[in-house]
């Protein structure tokens, strides 16, 4: 299979894709209509049997318009739930109505607005979950996993994501002073956002400042994952819970918060200990159970290892690779 990429912005990750061939526009806007004529251009040059369209809808659009004109089957991908939350969403959607041949879609349809689940069943569409990548990949019995918890050591959870609303590391930081106080109990947290200083006054509220280390935005957080004994995710809501996948196929045993894309991911697996985000107090005594349960420990960090087997690169480049040539065979 011969591949090509359009894209406004290729940055520095351009020189990963050897073989692949990269049209990079030169509006650096995907919201200039030149885009149009530079797809069109990246299309001719290339001769594909499939045009692929990624968000976001100022590139999808074109993409699908372009195809169409040419003759060329098209599928368009989402991430997250689809609901029509812009003006520029109901004409990516029009778009995919009456342009595309397929839908592939990272997130459980059944989670997105009716007209986006009955799209997807008209078109045939297909669920393809993100891939997790890792620098090294640990196995069963590899002493590269993180450590479990002791509590006669000290314990270190772990956050990492950005520093919004929608995180909910609120949750996080109040659940803290309610856990039993004879574990010697440290938070990590990595990532940055707008509500940073709002982070940095509620831990100073609360007093724990002394309990929390904020290390901002980090290249290697796969290494930090290896020092931490827990991660914990307090999200609101998720499209694909990336981060609590990396973590699951590091052998780092995870809390995260029961919202569907969790339910989805782990599809009834126990594998992962699960508290009402509204909680505080739910979480703060699911952390103290949990220390107190080595053999539990051992069985979530076990099945997460088997569960994150689904998610690898091999298993969605097939799962991508069958639904194209089902979709230029049918187009």
């Amino acid at each position: 299979m011969e591949c090509a990429i359009f894209c406004v912005d290729a940055g520095e990750q351009a020189s990963d894709f050897e073989g692949v061939q990269i049209f990079e526009s030169r509006q650096k806007n995907s919201r200039d209509f030149k885009v149009f004529r530079e797809i069109h251009y990246a299309t001719q040059t290339f001769m594909p049997d499939l045009v692929h369209a990624w968000l976001p809808a100022s590139i999808t659009v074109p993409a699908m318009s372009v195809a169409a004109w040419k003759q060329i089957p098209s599928i368009v991908s989402y991430r997250n739930e689809q609901r029509f939350r812009r003006a520029v969403h109901l004409a990516e959607y029009l778009a995919a109505c009456f342009l595309a041949h397929g839908v592939a879609s990272n997130t459980a349809i059944e989670r997105s607005s009716w007209p986006y689940r009955s799209l997807y069943r008209r078109k045939r569409g297909c669920l393809i979950r993100n891939a997790v990548h890792l620098p090294h990949e640990p196995a069963e019995g590899n002493d590269d996993r993180p450590t479990l918890p002791n509590p006669d050591k000290p314990i270190t959870l772990l956050y990492v994501g950005r520093l919004t609303k929608q995180k909910n590391w609120q949750c996080l930081i109040r659940a803290l002073p309610l856990i039993a106080p004879q574990y010697d109990l440290r938070l990590t947290v990595c990532g940055d956002g707008e509500d940073e200083n709002d982070l940095i006054s509620l831990i100073a509220e609360l007093g724990i400042s002394d309990r929390v280390d904020i290390l901002g935005y980090r290249a290697d957080v796969y290494d930090i994952m290896k020092q931490a004994n827990w991660l914990v995710m307090p999200s609101w809501y998720e499209g694909m819970p990336n981060v609590l996948m990396e973590a699951l196929a590091m052998g780092l045993p995870c809390l995260a918060s029961d919202i569907p894309a969790v339910r989805d991911v782990i599809d009834g697996q126990r594998c992962v200990l699960t508290f009402d985000p509204h909680s505080p107090e739910n979480l703060a005594a699911l952390i103290d159970r949990a220390l107190n349960n080595a053999d539990m420990l051992e069985t979530l960090r076990d099945n997460g290892l088997t569960l994150s087997k689904n998610f690898s690169v091999e298993h969605m480049a097939q799962q991508y690779a069958q639904y194209y040539k089902e979709v230029v065979a049918n187009g």
